[in-house]
């Protein structure tokens, strides 16, 4: 309790998620900022996930367990052993089977809070509504849509639910950044409108209808350069799929397609682009969005989730309807021949950014909701 009088908390956060995307990209973020406010933060996950070595690489305390099954007995114990030695004050659980292993041990006296990245599905088993009523004590929903399917459509208190989106290092992403060794190491010419979908390789991350949507721009306007960043998920076909697709639309001399793969400089790859493209077909909210417009690069986005949350039309980007491939091209068309319109919107989304995106005040908020559950839990055990 001493603790939390200071401000300072042990935080045990749990990701049983095997891949590294958006959301493990964001709990790590989230590790680093809290433990430089002071906290005592520990990561755990399964043993040969890539959170873990990322982690670890990054100085964050580390422990590993068996997280693949929800119904693992050596993982439910491992989860209660390690928060029951760490004397976490707080849980923070993040994908479906590390939220079930959390239960017990919430069941003990640890408050857990549930991070939800993602829409929930249209059905939802029994199970895993159970958890999100009863399970757990607060819930992070990424965006407003996910707010809306907890509250409206299974009933969660609406005092239980705080929504807190993607932020952004806007020192770290700026106009400022220079993108010309991306574009030289991938032969884009420096004149050549530039667009890009980062992030892996998924079927709703919507890869395939951007390389459709590029195909019938490009056979309008052969300047056009596209580029997929990011890597396939383990055991998955879709880059497999993507690369048959351009194989066999595309010229395969001069093609206008790159596959960049994994980038670590994200940085210098999204000042490298013209214009971000999120063609997702089923999306909560991605951090590439606030990274684009803190860049001073206009975003192309579906109307899905929370992508109408930033993506204001007119005014920092475009918005198209979900798997519209037609819709899709003339945005992309538009953007390309309009370059006075392209600097409107950037700038405008950069200002965006700096107003309501900024990393530090998202982080606060997070901070805000697990000291607030630790010390009710705390004054109910007290």
């Amino acid at each position: 309790m001493d603790r939390l009088l200071r401000f300072s908390m042990k935080i045990l956060v749990t990701e049983s998620s095997m891949n590294w995307g958006g959301q493990e990209e964001r709990t790590l973020r989230e590790c680093l900022w809290l433990a430089g406010r002071g906290h005592d933060v520990k990561l755990l996950g399964n043993a040969d996930s890539a959170i873990v070595e990322r982690a670890a690489a990054e100085g964050v305390p580390t422990a590993t367990a068996s997280l693949r099954f929800a119904a693992s007995p050596r993982g439910l114990t491992k989860i209660w052993q390690q928060a029951t030695r760490f004397e976490a004050d707080i849980i923070n659980c993040h994908s479906q089977r590390d939220s079930w292993m959390c239960v017990p041990t919430r069941l003990s006296g640890i408050p857990v809070v549930r991070t939800q990245n993602t829409n929930l599905p249209d059905k939802l088993s029994i199970e895993r509504t159970w958890f999100y009523r009863n399970g757990c004590d607060h819930i992070i929903a990424a965006a407003g849509s996910i707010q809306k399917q907890l509250v409206d459509g299974l009933k969660v208190p609406k005092n239980r639910v705080t929504v807190i989106g993607e932020g952004v290092d806007t020192e770290k992403f700026h106009p400022r950044q220079d993108g010309g060794d991306f574009r030289r190491q991938w032969n884009v010419p420096a004149d050549a409108p530039l667009f890009g979908v980062v992030g892996m390789l998924r079927g709703e991350k919507g890869q395939a209808l951007f390389l459709r949507a590029a195909l019938v721009a490009w056979k309008r306007n052969p300047a056009l350069r596209f580029v997929l960043i990011g890597e396939g998920v383990r055991k998955n076909s879709t880059e497999e799929n993507l690369r048959a697709y351009v194989a066999k639309e595309f010229p395969a001399v001069e093609c206008p397609v790159i596959f960049a793969g994994f980038q670590k400089d994200i940085p210098q790859a999204m000042a490298a682009l013209d214009v971000l493209v999120v063609p997702s077909t089923r999306d909560a909210q991605t951090l590439v969005i606030p990274q684009a417009f803190a860049t001073g690069r206009p975003v192309i986005g579906s109307n899905v989730g929370g992508i109408p949350d930033l993506v204001q039309p007119e005014k920092n980007g475009l918005l198209f309807p979900s798997r519209d491939k037609a819709a899709l091209a003339e945005a992309m068309l538009r953007l390309a021949t309009d370059a006075s319109l392209r600097k409107r919107l950037g700038s405008q989304a950069r200002r965006f950014a700096q107003e309501h995106l900024q990393t530090a005040g998202k982080m606060r908020e997070l901070e805000a909701v697990f000291t607030r559950v630790a010390r009710q839990r705390a004054a109910a055990r007290a």
